[in-house]
């Protein structure tokens, strides 16, 4: 009995003047999809010339899911072709199993397509993950991709589901930077002696810097940020989302959910 396959595209080693070609935005040759939107995410050409491998489906049988044998198969394919290549990746419908399934490999997302697809409804999903001498790349394109994520989920991808806005974050880059005075606003809301209004900036800031702490609220925190704060739903979409009562629900939730933030935010 067949228990899993793959199949696995060899891509990258481009060199001028198709190089040029491609990094100006001329051409756009078949075949090589995960080393041209590495290399023109950063703008670089260089890394064209890289080594990519471009994992284009990975299935298990019915029958063996959740055995763990998708793992085995993904690391019997790093370790086969490691020596070989500067990066390994993938594309494929964003869907929150599936994104944390790559994570849980310690692959990276470093774009999200901002257009649903017709057949699936689904963003398409890179990952990648880099060797050694490229690791400098990777953080870059991890950065860069935080920056465009945040900004875009109150447009392009306002529509995502918490599940997968959480499990995406998760996998995003923190920062080492502090805003305390955005933290006191944010505490103060939480005691009641300000408004969510007079607060919400400073609840958004904290948590583009480090959206992986989204991940240690209670689940309708986590939700009430990702609607309220990141893909700015209007209040009355968030209480019928939530089932909650009505208004005065929602700002008490608000303030359990600041009153989290600020009590996980020291042990950054």
């Amino acid at each position: 009995m067949l228990l899993a396959a793959a199949l696995v595209a060899l891509e990258g080693e481009l060199t001028d003047p198709l190089a040029s070609q491609i990094i100006a935005g001329e051409r756009r040759p078949q075949g090589n999809m995960l080393a041209q939107s590495t290399a023109c995410l950063l703008g670089e050409q260089h890394l064209l010339a890289a080594r990519y491998a471009r994992i284009v489906r990975i299935a298990v049988n019915p029958y063996c899911q959740g055995d763990n044998i998708g793992t085995q198969l993904l690391n019997t394919i790093e370790k086969t072709l490691s020596p070989d290549v500067d990066f390994i990746g993938a594309s494929f419908g964003a869907e929150a199993k599936l994104c944390n399934f790559w994570f849980k490999q310690n692959y990276h997302i470093i774009k999200l397509g901002a257009k649903q697809d017709k057949a699936s409804g689904e963003h398409s999903c890179l990952v990648i993950k880099a060797s050694n001498v490229y690791l400098d790349q990777q953080t870059l394109l991890k950065s860069h991709f935080k920056q465009q994520f945040l900004f875009e989920l109150a447009r392009s991808f306002s529509h995502l589901p918490s599940e997968l806005v959480l499990g995406i974050s998760a996998n995003l880059i923190s920062s080492n930077q502090q805003y305390t005075s955005s933290n006191n606003l944010v505490k103060r809301f939480a005691e009641g002696q300000i408004s969510f209004d007079q607060a919400r900036f400073a609840l958004a800031q904290q948590v583009y810097v480090n959206p992986c702490l989204l991940n240690k609220l209670e689940s309708i925190s986590r939700k009430l940020i990702i609607k309220l704060v990141l893909q700015n739903m209007p209040e009355t979409k968030v209480i019928e989302a939530l089932a909650l009562t009505g208004k005065k629900q929602l700002n008490s939730a608000l303030k359990q959910a600041a009153y989290e933030w600020c009590n996980h935010y020291p042990n950054l």
